[in-house]
């Protein structure tokens, strides 16, 4: 099946792929986004009003929330990509397996065909590159507290600009809410605060992170009612999610999203791009055309894409970020 030209196709519903949308259309380009865009239907009205505590306390059938209709979140077998997703999020990583098969035994990331892709459960840290990374990526740095700005605007994000680790959060980012406020740990940060000078000469800094969680009432959407149930339910929009920008653009005439496609492949042709997909419930092949063509469909997808439509089957190099969790213990709680 062949789809008449757009002007730009963008593949990919996460966080990358609903900004570049957003931002063409705003500018008058007609964009159709290709996505797979698999939603939660199962869980999606049965999750109970109330605090995480309260639910506990007094819901007969708390199972549901936060172990699963079928208790699909106990992990008997190996702990496998997305084992820590609540039910409600499990569907983030549905086809996932069968679809962006990865072959590795010491590799494991978490990818996403979801509506909203990992943005849809994403934890709500932003953090901005430094001027420094920014230049070794060869990035323009004016341009990039240009859109760093735009991206806070839309988005709605708390922060604390003056705190002893805004250099590495938030950034010169000057358009953003308040930060939210601090539960009883808060003590732990007036004690650094007391010493930071000392801590930071051994280059430790503390702070608040920069979250995509709303402290105030913002375009439209609810402040936080800090009830710990963001990874369950997104109870008045105060979580940024990138279906809620997918949403305001369904229904303008330059937008159009093209959902259950997976993408394979592209072909530059001599007015612009062909890009072919399958549908992964019929499984018929469609061919999309546009002039220009914008990936954001996750580092490996996006790289596979890549690859697949230039028959490159050589080895890939690419970097990612170490991190280690440390559990903690306060004795004084």
């Amino acid at each position: 099946m062949l789809f008449r030209s757009t002007d730009v196709i963008v593949v990919g519903s996460g966080c990358s792929g609903a900004m570049a949308a957003q931002t063409l259309v705003e500018k008058g380009v007609k964009v159709n986004l290709i996505d797979v865009g698999i939603k939660n239907l199962e869980y999606e009205n049965k999750i109970p009003e109330g605090s995480f505590e309260k639910i506990r306390q007094s819901e007969t059938q708390q199972h549901i929330p936060f172990l699963g209709n079928d208790f699909e979140s106990l992990e008997f077998n190996d702990s496998k990509s997305g084992a820590q997703l609540t039910p409600p999020r499990k569907h983030l990583v549905q086809l996932s397996g069968d679809l962006l098969q990865i072959q590795s035994k010491t590799f494991f990331p978490v990818e996403s065909l979801a509506y909203g892709g990992l943005g849809a459960g994403w934890g709500l840290g932003c953090c901005v590159y430094s001027d420094n990374e920014l230049q070794q990526c060869s990035l323009d740095v004016t341009s990039m507290h240009a859109a760093y700005e735009i991206i806070a605007q839309r988005m709605g994000i708390s922060a604390d600009a003056n705190d002893n680790a805004s250099v590495y959060t938030i950034g010169k980012v000057q358009h953003h809410l308040p930060p939210l406020d601090l539960d009883e740990t808060k003590f732990l940060l007036e004690k650094f605060n007391r010493n930071k000078n000392k801590f930071n000469h051994l280059d430790f800094f503390l702070g608040r992170p920069a979250l995509a969680l709303l402290s105030h009432d913002f375009d439209g959407r609810k402040a936080t009612r800090y009830d710990d149930m963001h990874f369950y339910r997104d109870a008045g929009k105060s979580a940024y999610r990138p279906q809620l920008t997918i949403e305001k653009l369904i229904g303008h005439s330059n937008f159009k999203m093209s959902p259950m496609q997976l993408v394979l492949s592209y072909k530059e042709i001599e007015d612009g791009v062909e890009v072919t997909c399958v549908h992964v419930e019929t499984h018929e092949k469609s061919t999309f055309r546009a002039r220009k063509l914008v990936l954001a469909a996750g580092a490996l997808s996006s790289a596979r894409i890549v690859l697949r439509s230039r028959n490159i089957s050589s080895e890939l190099s690419f970097l990612c970020n170490p991190y280690t969790y440390y559990p903690c213990l306060n004795p004084f709680m």
